[in-house]
């Protein structure tokens, strides 16, 4: 059980990373059909000398065409939150970041709460409009991120998702 700490957590900035993001328009011409896979995936990038935290959160849509997997769409957002004393709730070494539970709950919230809205603009004109970012049980995330010691990157997704 993780003790109680009192957190003082703002939100200051939310933008989409275009230079991760990628719409692949031939694919989603070509598509007729196929089921289609959601990975989730997220970063953790602290900066303690100023109390900041940025989680970059995004999301991959997938189909398999012709027996090879087709990338549809990759959409990344960062999220910077300010935590006042931040050294004393978040651990980090050289190799790691330890992000309590309770902290990484309140800021994938907001987060995937954020990434299903503008992602619902930018693929309100196209087929991938039928398939919004799914509604999933956080604490499972919040766990896996817990107890997995493996990054999660998008080829490691933090959650997958298949539409039939």
């Amino acid at each position: 059980m993780e003790p109680t700490v009192d957190i003082d957590i703002r939100l200051t900035k939310i933008r989409e990373l275009p230079e991760l993001c990628e719409f692949n328009r031939w694919e989603m011409l070509k598509y007729s059909g196929q089921p289609v896979d959601v990975d989730i995936h997220s970063q953790f990038i602290p900066y303690p000398g100023i109390n900041v935290m940025n989680l970059v959160l995004g999301v991959t849509y997938t189909t398999t065409r012709n027996y090879l997997r087709r990338n549809l769409l990759r959409y990344d957002i960062e999220l910077s939150f300010e935590i006042s004393d931040m050294d004393s709730v978040i651990n980090m070494t050289d190799q790691s970041v330890y992000v309590p539970p309770t902290l990484t709950s309140i800021m994938l919230s907001v987060g995937i709460g954020s990434l299903r809205g503008m992602l619902a603009m930018h693929t309100r004109h196209t087929f991938l409009s039928r398939y919004p970012l799914p509604i999933f049980n956080l604490g499972e995330m919040v766990s896996r991120l817990a107890n997995d010691d493996r990054s999660v990157s998008p080829e490691n997704p933090l959650f997958s998702f298949a539409y039939e």
